[in-house]
Parts: C-alpha cells; structure tokens; sequence
C-alpha cells in the first residue's frame, strides 16, 4: 500500500496531496521533515499522513 503526505492549501483551504506515493516508513519521516522545515513559510498546514487511494486519480 503506497501512502501521501496531505495538507491544507493555505490560499483555497482544500486537503491536497504535497508528496508523491510511497511507502509508510518513507512518507512518515518526509511529514517530518516537511513539518519541522517550513512551519510559517509553508503553504500547506495541518500535514496528515493518508493511504493514496484515497486520493483517487491524482497520481
């Protein structure tokens, strides 16, 4: 199972997917990173870790 990190857009307030499917292991640690490095400056919010089917046809 491949699994996205997901945030909130900042400027529309929808969840979109920030990264690319990969594994559990991988996609947790790149939450992270990704949290811990653009905290202000980042435009997505409220990062989450989701299975990418959820996503449907976006990949």
């Amino acid at each position: 199972m491949k699994w996205v990190v997901t945030g909130i857009n900042k400027l529309t307030g929808e969840r979109e997917p920030v990264t690319k499917p990969h594994s559990e292991w991988k996609t947790r640690e790149m939450r992270e990173k990704l949290a811990a490095r653009q905290h202000c400056r980042s435009a997505y919010k409220w990062l989450k870790v989701e299975p990418a089917e959820k996503e449907g046809d976006i990949w």
